[in-house]
C-alpha cells in the first residue's frame, strides 16, 4: 500500500523537525505528540515490523528521556534517520 500525499508530507515535516530540533526546555512536549502522529500514520499502512519495533522502542526511550533536553534532542534525530527509512 503506498503512503497517502498528505501522510507524506506530514512525515516529511516532522523528519524535518526533528533532524534539526530547537533549543527549548520544553522540547519533550513539543516532540511526542509528533512521534505518537507519525506512528499512528505508519500503522495504517504495511511498513516493515523492524521498523515499528525500532520506532516504538525509541519512542519509550523518549518518554525516559523527558527531563533531559540533550538526550531528547538525540533521540529526535534518531527518530528522523528511522523516518528516512520509511520509504526504502
Amino acid at each position: 500500500m503506498k503512503i497517502s500525499n498528505p501522510d507524506i508530507i506530514r512525515l516529511a515535516e516532522i523528519k524535518s523537525y526533528f533532524l534539526d530540533p530547537p533549543y527549548t526546555f520544553r522540547i519533550h512536549s513539543y516532540a511526542m505528540p509528533q512521534v505518537d502522529e507519525a506512528i499512528t500514520i505508519l500503522k495504517k499502512y504495511n511498513i516493515s515490523a523492524e521498523l515499528m519495533r525500532q520506532m516504538e522502542d525509541l519512542r519509550q526511550l523518549l518518554i525516559g528521556a523527558e527531563s533531559d533536553v540533550n538526550t531528547t534532542r538525540e533521540y529526535m534525530r534518531s527518530f528522523a534517520i528511522l523516518l528516512n527509512r520509511v520509504n526504502r
